[in-house]
């Protein structure tokens, strides 16, 4: 979801069908938990067994692209130019987006949450963002670092990252706290660290995180990765049972429906090693929309497309199994069109406006007078 905020030589087609991928997964989960509100679902019920097994395979969606951001980004040189031009891509849907909803009901804006608008880094509109502007001055930093440990060194790292930062806090869950103030994973510091793991598989290759310290071939890699989204979904259904059965209420059972989940994170590892590992060549639209995915995450998480969207899907989980299904996956691939459609022509005008170029030319201009 970052977009292209450095230049690099070239693409690898498997990494950029992941990014997509992984945006549809993204956008399975909102479906489910803005629209349908699959929590509220009656439990044991047909949709609620789909509801879990899709959330389950879907939640490693934004470790994901957090890896994705690393492991593309560590041979790459740095463009301030374009973390510029994605705050201003930002800017512009945050702020025409609550405009337009303050025109259509003002009674659901408030000035605040116009003023938020203009800000969306410090307002945390689109969480994902904030984190990642965070993270972007000190990538830099995170590629020197990875470039000069060694392999033994890596590894440690990514260890005792993993373990602090991850396990243990994830642990905390179970009573409800944020331990190291990690809260889920929803911070630039967890993001930071996928980072890391992302660009030491790109030095290193898997080998790097593999308790065997081996590599494997592209099938292992997906048949582990499927392995982990079902035991996701089996963990929720035993905990279920075993809390209905116990205490006769549910305590905790999603605990491993988190983005610090043990289980979670190896499924994006897998993931990533697996698609890395593909050879594809760039032609079909869906290949090149790989660049729009940015766009599409902020277009579906707008105060506009929140108020007028989601509450088409909320009477989804009353329907058969079928059309539940159905509608999921066709909301989907319709939500993922419409805004690839609306962000190409984002893109249209911004290259008719010739915005990087003329931010280009302010950052010359500031570097000549300082």
């Amino acid at each position: 979801m970052e977009g292209n905020s450095f230049v690099r030589k070239e693409k690898n087609m498997g990494i950029e069908l992941l990014r997509i991928i992984s945006m549809f997964m993204v956008i399975f989960l909102h479906i489910l938990n803005f629209g349908i509100n699959y929590q509220g679902l009656e439990s044991f019920s047909a949709n609620w067994y789909i509801s879990w097994f899709l959330e389950g395979f879907c939640y490693c969606a934004v470790n994901i692209y957090a890896m994705i951001s690393g492991y593309v980004m560590l041979n790459s040189r740095c463009r301030a130019s374009r973390i510029i031009e994605l705050w201003l891509q930002v800017f512009c849907y945050s702020v025409i987006s609550i405009l337009v909803l303050n025109k259509l009901q003002p009674e659901l804006v408030s000035r605040m949450d116009i003023w938020k608008s203009c800000f969306p880094v410090l307002s945390q509109r689109f969480w994902y963002f904030t984190a990642y502007f965070a993270i972007f001055w000190f990538i830099p930093f995170f590629n020197w670092i990875v470039d000069k440990l060694s392999y033994i060194q890596m590894r440690k790292l990514i260890y005792r990252l993993i373990l602090i930062f991850g396990i243990m806090p994830w642990i905390a869950e179970l009573w409800g706290t944020w331990a190291f103030g990690l809260t889920g994973g929803y911070t630039a510091l967890w993001l930071s660290i996928m980072y890391l793991v992302g660009a030491g598989i790109r030095k290193y290759g898997y080998s790097v995180i593999s308790f065997k310290r081996k590599e494997h071939s592209k099938q292992y890699f997906l048949r582990m990765a499927v392995c982990c989204g079902i035991l996701i979904y089996l963990t929720k259904l035993v905990l279920t049972i075993l809390n209905r059965t116990v205490f006769e209420y549910e305590v905790r059972t999603d605990i491993f429906y988190s983005y610090l989940s043990p289980l979670v994170i190896m499924e994006a590892v897998f993931l990533l090693c697996f698609f890395c590992k593909i050879k594809i060549k760039q032609g079909s639209f869906w290949l090149k929309s790989s660049g729009l995915t940015f766009g599409i995450y902020l277009i579906h998480l707008s105060p506009l497309f929140g108020e007028y969207v989601w509450k088409r899907f909320s009477s989804v989980g009353n329907k058969t199994p079928l059309i539940f299904t159905g509608v999921v996956i066709l909301g989907t691939l319709l939500i993922y069109a419409g805004c690839a459609g609306i962000e190409y022509c984002r893109v249209k005008i911004f290259s008719i406006c010739k915005i990087s170029p003329i931010i280009e030319s302010i950052l010359k201009n500031m570097k000549k007078r300082g």
